[in-house]
């Protein structure tokens, strides 16, 4: 057998592979499914306390976990920091950039936000604030569409992160 007709045969192969591959591929990629990630604290705050603690974009740094987890973040706050149509966006060497948006602002009860990742799609994050006899409970929540293959590591990451920023949500609120 010659050296020509093995390389043939090898570029053939090479060649059927990638066309069984590809189709599969895609069809991982569109199969979308959506995921709801939401967690709770109970505080020792008034609903509205909560209610316009975090509505105000100018307080995340002191309880949000992604503001202070890396040091190359730059953060822009839009000159209205509460309330509909309050944003801000971001840079940064580890995280990308992106924007974050208030799209609904529910005194004292709730508070919506879209997050826009850029290339790397969006979601939609909104945080319950509901009364208790010695407090509020907060529920912070976020749903987007992703790839079904990363459900769990969304589910796993933006859960972890969710858990963190309501102890510290907590922390700075009973203070």
């Amino acid at each position: 057998m010659s050296a020509r007709s093995i390389f043939q045969k090898a570029a053939f192969r090479r060649t059927i592979g990638v066309l069984l591959v590809m189709p599969a591929l895609l069809f991982i990629n569109a199969c979308q499914e959506q995921v709801k990630v939401e967690h709770s604290i109970e505080i020792q705050a008034s609903q509205q306390a909560v209610y316009d603690f975090v509505s105000d974009l100018n307080n995340e740094d002191q309880w949000n976990p992604w503001r202070g987890a890396d040091a190359t973040m730059q953060i822009t706050t839009s000159e209205n920091s509460q309330g509909e149509g309050a944003s801000y966006s971001w840079t940064s060497e580890d995280s990308g950039e992106g924007t974050a948006t208030i799209t609904k602002a529910q005194s004292p009860s709730r508070v919506e936000m879209h997050i826009d990742f850029g290339d790397q799609g969006g979601g939609d994050s909104y945080m319950q604030i509901d009364p208790l006899e010695n407090g509020s409970q907060v529920t912070w929540g976020f749903v987007t569409e992703v790839p079904f293959f990363m459900t769990g590591m969304i589910e796993d990451e933006v859960g972890a992160k969710y858990a963190e920023g309501l102890q510290n949500l907590k922390k700075v609120l009973e203070q």
